[in-house]
């Protein structure tokens, strides 16, 4: 490439060493978080796992059952008398609104206020929408890995 056209490109050059460094960032998070070994439990590993993060910070922790019968929440967290209910989905794709319909479904059910959907991975606009409207709490891979880090300390 001609020097001319090289300097003329330097704001793309900076663009990108910066998105760049973001991954790398993201990347050593996950990493130092587990996350590739959350990535590899099944789903009632993953209830287990989020139980003791729960645990950790100070909620009991119930499990609702087997999942054929859990209503639509996995776990039940209590802390100072306020229970939610918690849907819990680790998965190679993205998490769907499905997921935001059960945990409001199991709100009732389970006498909560409010529910939370965990994940591995990462929630679709839909879901987001449907969750913000009725105050359902999404965490997805960046604030999963946030919280286990924040275990770490």
């Amino acid at each position: 490439l001609p020097p001319k056209l090289i300097l003329a490109l330097w704001p793309i050059w900076i663009v990108c060493l910066f998105l760049l460094s973001i991954s790398l960032y993201h990347l050593c998070r996950y990493k130092k978080a587990g996350m590739r070994e959350v990535d590899k439990m099944n789903g009632s590993e993953f209830e287990s796992f989020l139980g003791l993060i729960f645990k950790k910070s100070g909620y009991q922790v119930k499990q609702t059952g087997s999942p054929a019968g859990d209503y639509g929440a996995d776990l039940i967290i209590t802390k100072d008398g306020i229970s939610i209910a918690v849907q819990t989905k680790r998965h190679k794709s993205i998490i769907g609104v499905d997921a935001v319909r059960e945990v409001l479904g199991s709100i009732k059910m389970y006498n909560c206020s409010t529910g939370i959907v965990v994940t591995n991975n990462y929630f679709t606009n839909q879901a987001k929408i449907l969750a913000k409207v009725n105050d359902i709490e999404l965490w997805d891979r960046k604030i999963l890995t946030q919280k286990i880090l924040e275990q770490k300390k």
